[in-house]
């Protein structure tokens, strides 16, 4: 089911119910992928609906779920929770919640759910534009801390509303990575946080050095501007750490208290690893993409 022309955004709870009865029948689906973005008109009695749907689709291993500019609330993510659960098989788990208007309030049910999934190897959370604050991590950090089959972690909290999700977060997360010896993909985005800080950087960097399997990594940390120097120069010493990274992707840009010098300890930390293939920085006013690791360099 994909929602993406003007008929698809009057969707309300009704279709949801519809829907419902629907995957009750369907006890051998695999895979479902609902894009309802800009789907205004649900309100948490249709997530209920969807819920009573999913609930104990014993067969499923991908659950994608779409509800950016929708405007769900603590109330409906809650209701949706109820949903998520009785998927013993689960290795993929998509959901996307950005612009929406989530607290952390609702994480603590979306944090019981993930603990059910010890075959997950993939998790993507969107939770760009939401309302969550620094405490976000604090109330997931139990779900992650069992996945060890976990293989890829995207999650992005770019411009959450007031200061944002930021160090402290971030230092929960570095603890996490500890406990994820399989990892290879790492996406974490907290682009415009008023909150992100050094100590954030160094928990992180203490992770990386923990998940020697990773071979992709993608850090944004654009317009963070109490990240200085030593907060990159430990995360750079990190990377010298990832003897399987091939492709890298780091934003620094606009990061006002970080100096464009800062490019040469980059330039330092990845010299010597040999397997890498792509690069793309962004600092301070920097760009620099490389297709080969043999042609990095940096000219100022």
């Amino acid at each position: 089911m994909i929602c993406n022309d003007k008929r698809c955004k009057e969707i309300g709870d009704q279709a949801f119910e519809n829907l419902s009865d629907g995957l009750k029948a369907a006890t051998s689906l695999k895979q479902i992928n609902l894009c309802l973005s800009e789907c205004k008109k649900i309100t948490p009695k249709g997530f209920q609906h969807l819920a009573d749907g999913l609930k104990n689709l014993e067969s499923l291993k991908k659950i994608e779920l779409d509800f950016s500019l929708t405007g769900a609330s603590d109330e409906s993510v809650e209701a949706l929770c109820e949903g998520l659960q009785g998927h013993p098989l689960l290795e993929e788990l998509n959901l996307n919640f950005q612009f929406c208007e989530i607290t952390v309030k609702c994480l603590r049910g979306l944090n019981e759910r993930i603990k059910t999934y010890p075959a997950l190897k993939s998790i993507a959370l969107n939770f760009n534009g939401t309302r969550l604050t620094d405490e976000a991590w604090e109330n997931l950090k139990e779900g992650f801390e069992g996945l060890s089959c976990l293989q890829k972690m995207d999650i992005s909290f770019l411009q959450c509303k007031d200061q944002g999700v930021g160090g402290n977060s971030l230092i929960g997360i570095g603890k996490t990575l500890k406990l994820l010896p399989f990892l290879k993909d790492l996406n974490l985005d907290f682009n415009r946080s008023l909150s992100m800080h050094d100590e954030g950087l160094y928990s992180l960097s203490e992770g990386l050095e923990s998940v020697s399997q990773i071979t992709d990594l993608k850090l944004d940390f654009n317009q963070c501007n109490m990240v200085t120097d030593q907060g990159l120069e430990r995360l750079s010493k990190s990377l010298m750490t990832l003897e399987n990274l091939e492709n890298l992707n780091l934003d620094f840009s606009w990061c006002k208290e970080i100096s464009l010098d800062a490019i040469k300890i980059v330039e330092k930390a990845l010299k010597n690893l040999r397997f890498l293939k792509k690069i793309e920085l962004r600092i301070k006013r920097a760009y620099i993409k490389v297709d080969r690791r043999e042609d990095f360099y940096v000219s100022h």
